[in-house]
């Protein structure tokens, strides 16, 4: 798994790799606490779902809003699931 941002920029998915995803805020930038490369959508939708019925509960809404980016082949990042409040019960990421 890639960790650091800089590696991210460059990396670039090989033919049959799967993709590289990261969650954002509701503006649209890295989330604060959960800015981390995921190697599916099913990790990161977890990631944010646990991070959410736990210690983000008690987060402001810009940190609850997680959407869900994944990395294009030419390093930029494309918006998958747009940022929704997934500490409301009855909310899945």
């Amino acid at each position: 798994m890639v960790r650091e941002l800089g590696q991210l920029r460059k990396w670039k998915p090989m033919e049959g790799r799967r993709s590289l995803y990261r969650l954002v805020a509701l503006d649209g930038s890295p989330h604060d606490v959960l800015d981390a490369p995921y190697e599916s959508l099913e990790a990161a939708l977890s990631a944010a779902q646990i991070w959410s019925h736990g210690q983000g509960m008690n987060c402001p809404l810009g940190q609850r809003a997680i959407g869900v980016e994944v990395l294009t082949q030419v390093g930029s990042w494309r918006t998958v699931r747009y940022p929704m409040d997934s500490s409301r019960p009855g909310v899945a990421c």
